[in-house]
């Protein structure tokens, strides 16, 4: 009884040794993989980088690639990007100017989740 339970021990010390490894790898590289974003133009509060993304999608119904170049973020070699800087810039001042700084038009406001204006 007592082999039986040197060995169950020595398992479970074991297994509890290659999780924490399996861990600590996940969590370096999770480090590693967050987000550093560069050529920021409009948007000044890097909290807000994600949250406005998430508009794009939801209000004109696009994946990252609509605005973006595949695999690099940073470049401005579309079209679209300088739209949405602008559209960022406008609902801004329309929401300053006209509704007190509240959030009230966003891009659904028009855009209903089409890239066109519906």
């Amino acid at each position: 009884m007592k082999k039986y339970f040197l060995k169950v021990t020595f398992w479970l010390m074991v297994f509890s040794m290659i999780i924490m490894v399996v861990s600590i790898v996940n969590a370096q590289q999770t480090k590693e993989q967050k987000p550093k974003y560069k050529n920021l133009k409009v948007i000044r509060d890097l909290s807000q980088v994600d949250k406005h993304m998430e508009e794009f999608t939801k209000g004109l119904g696009v994946k990252c690639e609509h605005c973006h170049v595949k695999d690099n973020y940073a470049d401005d070699g579309k079209k679209e990007k300088y739209v949405a800087r602008y559209m960022i810039q406008m609902t801004e001042q329309v929401n300053k100017n006209f509704y007190k700084g509240e959030k009230v038009v966003t891009c659904v406001s028009c855009h209903r989740g089409s890239p066109k204006v519906k």
